[in-house]
């Protein structure tokens, strides 16, 4: 990894550590559906605002569409995606904010095998064989860590997280790659926009969405994460060292979710994170 890398992940780092404490209280307070509507308002928000500095790309949707149907269909089946995965992780969240962070691992080695299998992402064999392992760690998580706390039915959206998370990695690979950052948010937002109208949503629920000042700061720190993410993932690394470094952030959120929520001890939270912390160090000190 580069310098430049190395500094953006961390930033990324950071930004991940906070997502789930901010998404918290929301889980707590609203069924896990209403998230999805505040991530996708806000995102369209973000979108609505930019309009300004890069509308005119949107006359390029139409040759994408005709010449580039496969990246068109990333952006769509993104926008089904997150829409999914935003509803199942919050049921995860509102149970166990350390299952919440810690799922993503099995997703990221579900996305970086199919993304190096037929996508040419190309990871180093090391690195992939890192990611690998920290899967197979949340994997043993579930039976062993704070996700054995959870319902049958908690554990189904568990793997359905699993799945709909790892379908955004490929996705954004595919999407980001063939249409460009912002016709990829467009047409993944206005599909997510199109899902939440379907499942439907109320004038109270539009009301917290922007009145409601805990779910304010998620919704504004959502824009502001999605935009680092996609950004990076354009200028300066690819996708699975992106989301490997949104992943890394488990380790220190598992920690203060034992001390704030009581989840497990701090010693098995140490454990788990620990072992993650050593199996991410090949992706960071070897180099590509």
């Amino acid at each position: 990894m580069t310098i430049l890398q190395i500094g953006v992940g961390l930033f990324i780092l950071g930004l991940a550590v906070l997502r789930p404490f901010l998404y918290k209280p929301v889980a707590e307070k609203y069924e896990a559906s209403f998230s999805s509507v505040f991530f996708c308002l806000w995102m369209i928000l973000g979108i609505l605002v930019s309009f300004v500095f890069m509308g005119e790309e949107l006359v390029l949707l139409k040759e994408i569409i005709k010449n580039n149907s496969f990246a068109f269909l990333g952006g769509v089946l993104k926008g089904a995606f997150v829409w999914a995965a935003v509803l199942t992780s919050q049921v995860i969240n509102k149970k166990s904010v350390s299952s919440s962070v810690f799922f993503p691992f099995i997703s990221l080695s579900l996305a970086s095998i199919v993304l190096n299998l037929f996508f040419g992402e190309n990871l180093e064999i090391v690195h992939l064989i890192s990611i690998i392992l920290l899967g197979v760690l949340g994997g043993v998580f579930l039976v062993f860590g704070d996700a054995k706390r959870m319902s049958l039915n908690e554990k189904g959206m568990f793997w359905l997280a699993v799945f709909f998370t790892a379908g955004c990695s490929v996705c954004d690979h595919i999407g980001i790659k063939g249409m460009g950052w912002y016709l990829y948010l467009v047409v993944s937002n206005v599909v997510m926009f199109l899902f939440v109208l379907i499942k439907g949503v109320s004038k109270e629920d539009i009301k917290a969405v922007f009145g409601q000042k805990e779910v304010v700061k998620a919704g504004f720190f959502t824009l502001c994460y999605e935009s680092v993410i996609i950004a990076s993932m354009i200028a300066v690394m690819p996708v699975s060292i992106a989301s490997f470094f949104m992943r890394l952030s488990a380790p220190v959120v598992m920690i203060f979710s034992a001390i704030k929520f009581r989840e497990q001890t701090v010693k098995n939270q140490l454990i788990f994170g620990g072992l993650a912390i050593i199996l991410a160090l090949p992706m960071m000190f070897v180099a590509k």
